[in-house]
């Protein structure tokens, strides 16, 4: 199999060695290479900076992936921007680089940005196409005193003492927990700007906030297995997603019911279908299905995308590319259960625009 020649870029594109490599068949070194094995480049547009969480999942990945299409290949990895992915979204965009040769490697801060409307998203989620993602878990912790150790202590009316709940801000994970939780009709008091030192997960040891939701599986047993009262104690999954979308219980927690569940069990019917639950499914998938994704571009070919799927399906095999996802707590998913959370994210813009009215509504966010 053909092995593609690999160059890391920290700003521009860098041009390939083809041309070197030419050379070596030509006497006088002029002579080109025939179109059909001259290499194609691939360009990787990667959520930076060098170093970055997203850079460094890349250079794991994207060599070994590559190598499973159909080559000779020259792939070009760029670390584009800051960490959130915004930036090197909309140069994935701007660029407008040619249909399966061109990928996308950015984090949930990315789609949460978009979904929220941020202004600085000049690109549209719904429009990439998942090769694989890396999804995170939900599951909601409730703090071992005042009657919020349980889903009926939680969903039971507290007239002036609503459960507390830390987010880093909306354009986190928890923005998923919030509207599970409006959904569920229980009120809740928010404490926005929980970043560190004082994040959600001190918070909640702390007892300032009587809820915490994990979306990592490392962070599972730190917080289930905290000393005496602030003990955090599991109470549900927001759920994972199954090829058809539909909610299942979370992989990482089988054990605990999903949001679906809790509904049915205290409010006696199935979650009601509508904005609020479109928007939910929509923010499940920005934070937490699609934490890391690899994504190419709509227009994209049915046969070259399935070209990437196949290889990615291949690529998730790999002993170094698992251990490193089970060392960061995630869980690797293939391009066509990663496809349903971005067919998440294409609500309607009703739907979109119920949740940033929501938004404003209750948090007075206006990005």
């Amino acid at each position: 199999m053909h092995r593609p020649h690999v160059k890391f870029a920290r700003r521009h594109l860098l041009r390939g060695l083809a041309g070197a490599a030419l050379c070596a068949f030509a006497p006088d070194g002029a002579r080109a290479q025939p179109a059909e094995t001259r290499p194609r480049r691939i360009s990787w547009l990667v959520a930076g900076p060098d170093g970055s969480p997203t850079d460094r999942l890349a250079r794991l990945v994207a060599p070994r992936l590559i190598a499973t299409l159909h080559g000779p290949l020259d792939l070009q990895i760029e670390d584009v921007g800051g960490e959130d992915g915004v930036s090197a979204a909309n140069q994935f965009v701007a660029r407008g680089l040619p249909d399966g040769m061109a990928a996308l490697m950015v984090p949930a801060a990315s789609a949460l940005a978009w979904l929220i409307g941020d202004a600085r998203a000049r690109y549209d989620a719904r429009n990439w196409v998942p090769v694989m993602s890396w999804a995170g878990t939900s599951v909601l912790f409730g703090r071992n005193e005042g009657g919020f150790d349980t889903i009926a202590g939680l969903a039971r009316p507290r007239p002036g003492a609503s459960a507390r709940i830390g987010a880093p801000g909306v354009d986190s994970p928890e923005l998923a927990a919030l509207l599970a939780l409006n959904l569920l009709g229980i009120e809740t008091r928010t404490t926005l700007g929980l970043k560190p030192p004082n994040d959600p997960a001190r918070a909640f040891a702390a007892g300032s906030v009587d809820l915490l939701l994990v979306t990592r599986g490392t962070d599972l047993a730190a917080a289930s297995a905290r000393p005496g009262a602030d003990r955090g104690v599991p109470l549900m999954t927001l759920g994972g997603v199954d090829e058809a979308g539909a909610l299942q219980r979370d992989p990482a927690m089988p054990d605990l019911p999903h949001l679906g569940e809790v509904h049915q069990s205290v409010r006696g019917a199935a979650l009601p279908q509508g904005p609020a639950l479109n928007a939910f499914r929509a923010a499940l998938a920005a934070g937490i299905g699609l934490q890391y994704g690899i994504y190419l571009p709509r227009s994209t070919p049915a046969d070259i995308i399935a070209q990437w799927r196949q290889g990615a399906a291949r690529v998730a095999q790999d002993a170094e590319v698992q251990s490193a996802a089970t060392a960061a707590g995630l869980r690797i998913l293939p391009g066509t259960v990663a496809g349903a959370h971005v067919r998440a994210l294409a609500a309607s813009p009703a739907d979109i625009q119920w949740l940033r009215d929501w938004l404003a509504r209750t948090y007075n966010f206006r990005p």
